[in-house]
């Protein structure tokens, strides 16, 4: 099927235009799900983590034993977050698929992907593992770079190769992500289907169409860099005005006030500058991923969605079919009888169906009777 980025935009926006429930909601409650376990998990294990490791630095018996631990809870309880994300994104690409493809969508499609956890899984592991793998691959032209750089003891050659090499991985790493991008659309559509085989089927589709797609999300990439200079214009103004109060308080309060100061600030910054972004964030996560459904349903063969029926036309202005020559008749009173039409005298003339705001019909002349 062949596939159109300027059409396949313009369809998603035309989609999310007439979707209900609004996408940005269903966006915002995703967000939220993906978003607030991660804070929850930094926030209850960052405090005591950094508690203990002044602990450690004291001296203190012990400490150093609980902030290992805590630190094994932290990695641990960060893989939970990171598989519970992954199920609740393919969750959201339901949603999104549904969008595209017409189809009634609620905020149940975003629990979508706990049906499907069994397979989700293995599937966001092996993802990782196969570009890990690739990673190490890639370390073997990366540590020669690194060895030529070194023995010709010159800095710029050094940096060059760290340089040369670490775009070179980065770009590698793109290529592979893309070539398992759409699995879990795959498996969305074979639920029955295991992890290899929709990694399998990521690549064939893939094949010769991972230019076209890194195109449609580089097409993105202006409204990205407009969030990043929200972001960053929200944090300096911010964080500038911490810095000259931490500065005016240091001499009488100390260090510890003017550290206090900057970290509320930072994180002051980082809020303010998401509840910035929101707005645009919630309208542009559901613009990318139903114009990502659409590359997909083109590369698989689905084509494009039929276009909805046209809606029913208005209803036609009141009729009313009555003779020229009959009164309308008022209405009876409660509890009697209406007594018998009488047959209305012949008219020279019908008027048939007419609307009130109609002219009279005219009269037609009547050949004389022989």
């Amino acid at each position: 099927m062949d596939y159109d980025r300027v059409r396949v935009k313009q369809m998603a926006r035309g989609v999310l235009r007439r979707a209900r429930p609004r996408p940005w909601l269903v966006t915002l409650v995703y967000t939220l799900l993906t978003t607030l376990p991660g804070v929850a998990v930094s926030f209850v294990t960052s405090v005591p983590q950094t508690l203990a490791g002044s602990l450690s630095y004291a001296g203190r018996y012990g400490a150093a034993a609980a902030e290992g631990t805590l630190v094994l809870i932290s990695l641990f309880a960060s893989v939970l977050v990171g598989l519970l994300t992954a199920v609740l994104s393919t969750g959201y690409a339901y949603y999104a698929m549904n969008l595209w493809r017409g189809r009634r969508t609620d905020f149940q499609d975003l629990f979508h992907g706990l049906s499907l956890a069994g397979k989700v899984i293995p599937l966001y592991l092996l993802m990782g593992v196969f570009c890990a793998l690739w990673g190490l691959a890639f370390m073997v032209v990366y540590l020669p770079a690194l060895a030529v750089g070194l023995l010709l003891e010159s800095e710029a050659a050094l940096y060059a190769a760290l340089t040369l090499c670490t775009i070179a991985y980065l770009a590698l790493l793109l290529n592979r992500t893309l070539r398992y991008a759409l699995a879990y659309y795959i498996l969305l559509d074979h639920p029955s289907w295991g992890a290899m085989d929709c990694l399998n089927a990521s690549k064939d589709l893939m094949r010769g169409r991972r230019w076209s797609l890194c195109v449609l999300e580089l097409s993105f990439l202006g409204w990205y860099l407009l969030l990043t200079a929200i972001l960053l214009v929200v944090m300096v103004v911010v964080f500038g005005a911490a810095f000259l109060l931490a500065t005016a308080l240091l001499p009488n309060y100390g260090v510890g006030a003017a550290a206090l100061v900057l970290l509320l600030a930072l994180l002051g910054a980082l809020l303010l500058g998401s509840l910035c972004t929101l707005p645009l964030t919630l309208w542009l996560t559901p613009y990318l991923n139903v114009a990502a459904v659409g590359f997909y349903d083109c590369a698989a063969g689905y084509g494009y969605p039929q276009p909805a029926p046209p809606p029913a036309p208005e209803p036609p202005a009141h009729y009313r079919y009555q003779s020229r020559d009959v009164a309308p008749r008022p209405p009876a009173a409660p509890g009697t009888v209406s007594p018998p039409r009488e047959e209305p005298p012949a008219s020279r003339y019908y008027s048939g169906f007419i609307r009130p705001e109609d002219p009279p019909a005219p009269e037609e002349d009547q050949e004389p009777q022989k």
